[in-house]
């Protein structure tokens, strides 16, 4: 699980002082930061320049300037001056402006990155997410999804935009060789994506939609939580060095709230209870010990390790070793099975380490490496789908009960019964095919 430097709904907040009696959505590139203001009767650009705590005016032009974003001595914004929606630019130093689109239909929510800037574009009717390069004036469009895509974010050549092709807001990228890739999973939306590097922050409506929160995923890894929970609305959220920022209106007015932020890679460990576990096995742990003898040698007085057990496909059957004999050797992506008199905590992985499966036909036992913040059985079935799978299985050693999700062929189709329960790196599964898949990952 990844480590905050603070946990944000624990940790101090710093509110940026200003005359204004409205400021919303901010984003910050080193020691600026900029926003929208409603100081002068319509929606205009400030920034605010943390080294010398002086603020400063960008944009106030006719009608509405609204959605700022930053990067270096570019900031970019949506503008209302034409009676609809256009993307415009301002550079800091030479303090030029350029007008990046003038379709008549609407082009809103940029985001930028270097010279680089995204935004949702209504030309086509449906959302659709372009780009343009400040730097050689040229225009890209970037997706091409069956249903709206929008709110982009871009860092470096990620571009981020949410997407409702599953019935839900949830946040995807484009991936050259898989296309458009899910980043997040749960209930309710989750939209509002920020990304700095492999970070991703974004606003959560897991709590219902007027309870936004901000939660965090490591693009590579995967690991993420909720950071911000206050029953108020915490929304717009900007990533900067070891910062974030975000609009909040827990004082009954939106204002700018940063705090202190910063992540770290921690390797997986599962926790081992008495008795029966079902646990993964990573790169990390077959190449410690190549094999079950080598893992009980040096563990078993730790953990109290009686057996180990490995699930064979083809043959339904279990392979044993334990502290009197028997042996097998330990691979990646295998669910392993430790019998343990005692209470501890097993590495099995590093952090952000990934497997692709085959899945047989019968029970395939099998160890989740990388797998999304958010991840549930519900998905799990959905990525394999429902004509190939009948069921999911997870030991909960908390409850010493299966957690079990089925899939159901009632009149109207195939249906899901049972939990839709976590899932999370470091568990093994029991996974009931009907059909082989393979190459599948979470």
């Amino acid at each position: 699980m990844g480590h905050l430097s603070e946990r944000l709904a624990g940790g101090s907040s710093t509110l940026i002082p200003s005359a204004s009696p409205d400021r919303q959505r901010p984003a910050i590139d080193g020691n600026r930061i900029v926003w929208q203001d409603g100081r002068n009767g319509n929606w205009d650009i400030y920034g605010y320049d943390l080294a010398n705590s002086a603020e400063f005016s960008i944009s106030t032009a006719s009608g509405d300037q609204t959605q700022p974003v930053i990067a270096g001595n570019w900031v970019a914004w949506q503008d209302h001056r034409n009676g609809n929606g256009d993307i415009y630019a301002y550079n800091l130093t030479t303090q030029e402006t350029v007008q990046v689109t003038s379709h008549e239909r609407d082009q809103l929510h940029p985001a930028i990155s270097g010279t680089t800037i995204t935004w949702e574009d209504y030309r086509h009717g449906f959302g659709e997410i372009y780009k343009y390069d400040l730097a050689t004036r040229t225009e890209t469009q970037v997706s091409f999804g069956p249903a709206d895509e929008t709110l982009p974010a871009i860092s470096g050549s990620t571009v981020l935009w949410s997407d409702r092709r599953n019935g839900q807001n949830d946040i995807y990228t484009s991936d050259l060789t898989r296309g458009a890739v899910r980043l997040t999973y749960g209930p309710g939306d989750h939209s509002q994506a920020a990304v700095l590097g492999d970070l991703l922050v974004y606003t959560d409506y897991e709590s219902g939609e007027n309870d936004p929160n901000l939660s965090f995923r490591l693009l590579s890894s995967g690991v993420g939580e909720r950071l911000v929970a206050n029953p108020a609305r915490q929304e717009e959220a900007a990533i900067g060095t070891n910062l974030m920022l975000w609009q909040d209106n827990r004082d009954g007015k939106y204002q700018i709230y940063y705090a202190p932020f910063a992540t770290e890679d921690l390797p997986v460990e599962v926790p081992i209870k008495p008795g029966f576990n079902l646990v993964t096995v990573g790169n990390w742990l077959a190449g410690q010990y190549p094999s079950a003898s080598a893992l009980i040698a040096a563990k078993g007085e730790e953990l109290g390790i009686e057996r180990l057990l490995l699930h064979d496909p083809l043959h339904n059957t279990y392979t044993e070793a334990k502290v009197s004999g028997g042996d097998f050797t330990l691979t990646k992506g295998a669910g392993l099975v430790v019998y343990a008199q005692k209470s501890g905590m097993l590495k099995v992985a590093e952090s952000g380490e990934t497997a692709t499966y085959t899945l047989l036909p019968g029970t395939n036992q099998i160890g989740i490496l990388m797998v999304p913040f958010g991840y549930s059985a519900f998905d799990l079935v959905r990525s394999l789908g429902f004509d190939n799978v009948r069921s999911v299985r997870r030991f909960d050693t908390t409850s010493g009960a299966w957690q079990t999700v089925s899939v159901r062929t009632a009149t109207t189709g195939n249906e899901l019964v049972g939990l839709n329960f976590s899932i999370a790196p470091g568990d093994g599964l029991q996974i009931t095919m009907k059909s082989r898949v393979d190459g599948w990952t979470p």
